[in-house]
């Protein structure tokens, strides 16, 4: 099934948003074990969200998608999560702190360096490291990436 097939579904509410007790919104699209769980962590409620993702998934170009993963390879379920990944037919990368032959998975050295040379990582956590974007500038060529050219890693 491919992805995009869920921007026809309809939202289900599975959590109302409640900002006092600082819980957001919760939606599903599809049903069982194929659906797809969207958190409005920025909406209030579930009405907000839902006419919010109305209008924004219109403007979804389903030729200009891009993914961004990342994990570390401390998970247990890393195999699982890098054969799907894997299979993704979409511009796509993921950083990765382990070692792997999945093709746009790239483990930062920066990072080992930095770790093990005591310097402050802003997070522990290996993808946490990669979101800010003078990390992630410092890897990847972004325009190389997002235009699907296959020399996109700056680090040797």
């Amino acid at each position: 099934m491919h992805p995009l097939f869920y921007l026809d579904q309809p939202l289900y509410m599975e959590r109302e948003g409640n900002p006092r007790e600082n819980l957001f919104p919760i939606g599903q699209l599809g049903r069982g074990k194929t659906s797809v769980q969207l958190h409005f962590i920025h909406e209030p409620n579930f009405r907000k969200a839902e006419a919010n993702w109305n209008k924004r998934k219109k403007r979804i170009n389903a030729d200009r998608i891009f993914v961004n993963f990342g994990f570390s390879a401390a998970e247990p379920r890393k195999d699982e999560y890098l054969a799907a990944f894997d299979q993704l037919p979409y511009h796509k990368i993921c950083m990765y702190s382990g070692v792997t032959t999945v093709k746009n998975v790239i483990y930062s050295r920066r990072f080992e360096w930095n770790w093990f040379h005591d310097k402050r990582v802003e997070f522990i956590n290996f993808a946490d490291w990669m979101r800010p974007h003078h990390n992630f500038l410092k890897v990847i060529d972004i325009l190389k990436l997002l235009n699907g050219e296959p020399d996109l890693i700056r680090e040797g």
